[in-house]
């Protein structure tokens, strides 16, 4: 600095004036930037965000933070946010999220998550039938950390085609739902999937029969469902339960899905056995919309239907399609690469859940029935 300083002093005298003038005016504009600087600040808010609502998590995350646990210190809360209001949100959806009463009592009680499991059970249950007059094998898959003391549970019912007991399992139900509700990707739900009496004497009244109680709509509906919400901690209402099934399973899902839209609001068909050749007894003209109770009811249904692009099912399907939109009920198609055959369904497992899932939240809701409470039979339609 000295240096610099001997050297200002050994300029000319009109040098010296002229370097004065720089530095004056450099400190001058360095002065206006800082004041600027600190007006622009003190004119703003001091955390600026967009607002928006608070997602599920974000909701339960606050809750949770507002309770500690036994024996601690207590928790800072952070300060409140405003809030603007909440989305337009369609009424299957609206149905199917938690309350405000139940976000509160998550934040009391543990979730799911702490029991550290990242793998479901597959449990098979018995089912007497007196509809099919045979004992018949169930499997039941139950998510990760199952809890049926605190939490219930959406359900899906499942249906086989004609290849054997067991085609959800073998074409890897069980995994897929665990690697999906462990990612955070679907929620915990339970899949009910039970065999046919095809090898039962009476020649299989799941294969040949027509609806009504002495059909499988009657083992399902009377018999199957009771069995499964007695035992098991389950919606008992349509958001939470829904229905699907491959080819001839598939059948089944919607004939009871269309017959029962007050007992399941989700139905699923995949490669579905529905052309008038494959059934018994159908008359010329043949729809499935003949096995609605009323055509209005069944738009309350989310309805979704897929073949491989080489399935001779696909003609099924899109008679079906053209069928539901001439009547303005809202439904997806879609196609993949395959034939009627067990890889094309794994290969779509991932997408299947996805869809009966899409609406159910993604932690269980808090059980707030007694876990004694049965289910009465139903009646299906004569």
């Amino acid at each position: 600095m000295k240096p610099v300083l001997t050297t200002l002093r050994r300029a000319p005298v009109q040098t010296r004036q002229s370097l004065r003038f720089a530095l004056a005016a450099l400190l001058a504009t360095l002065l206006i930037l800082d004041t600027g600087f600190v007006l622009m600040h003190s004119a703003a808010p001091a955390h600026s965000e967009t607002v928006d609502r608070p997602d599920l998590a974000q909701r339960i995350a606050a809750a949770g933070a507002a309770v500690s646990p036994a024996g601690s210190a207590p928790v800072a809360q952070p300060a409140s946010r405003p809030t603007v209001a909440p989305p337009v949100v369609p009424t299957a959806i609206a149905a199917a999220r938690l309350s405000d009463a139940e976000i509160a009592q998550l934040a009391v009680e543990p979730t799911p998550a702490i029991c550290g499991s990242l793998t479901g059970r597959l449990v098979t249950e018995t089912v007497p039938s007196a509809v099919l007059g045979v004992n018949l094998p169930v499997h039941v898959y139950l998510p990760p950390c199952y809890d049926a003391e605190r939490r219930i549970y959406p359900v899906i019912y499942l249906f086989r085609g004609t290849d054997g007991y067991g085609n959800w399992v073998r074409n890897g139900l069980p995994e897929v739902a665990d690697l999906q509700i462990g990612l955070g990707l679907l929620p915990p739900f339970i899949a009910v999937m039970p065999a046919t009496d095809e090898s039962a004497a009476n020649g299989g009244r799941f294969r040949y029969s027509s609806r009504g109680n002495g059909s499988w709509e009657g083992f399902i509906v009377n018999e199957l469902l009771p069995a499964i919400e007695s035992k098991y901690s389950v919606w008992q209402t349509p958001a939470g339960r829904a229905i699907g099934g491959i080819s001839r399973g598939a059948y089944w899902s919607i004939e009871i899905a269309f017959q029962h839209p007050d007992l399941f609001g989700i139905v699923g068909a995949h490669s579905p056995a529905i052309t008038s050749d494959l059934l018994i007894g159908t008359p010329a003209g043949f729809s499935m919309l003949s096995m609605a109770r009323s055509i209005g009811e069944i738009r309350t249904l989310r309805i979704h239907l897929d073949a491989g692009d080489r399935d001779w099912a696909q003609r099924g399907m899109r008679q079906l399609s053209g069928d539901l939109s001439r009547a303005g009920i809202v439904h997806t198609v879609s196609t993949g690469e395959g034939i009627h055959a067990d890889a094309y369904w794994k290969s779509r497992m991932t997408d299947y859940l996805a869809f009966y899932t899409a609406t159910w939240p993604r932690i269980p809701r808090p059980k707030t029935a007694p876990a004694s409470a049965a289910v009465t039979g139903r009646r299906s339609q004569p």
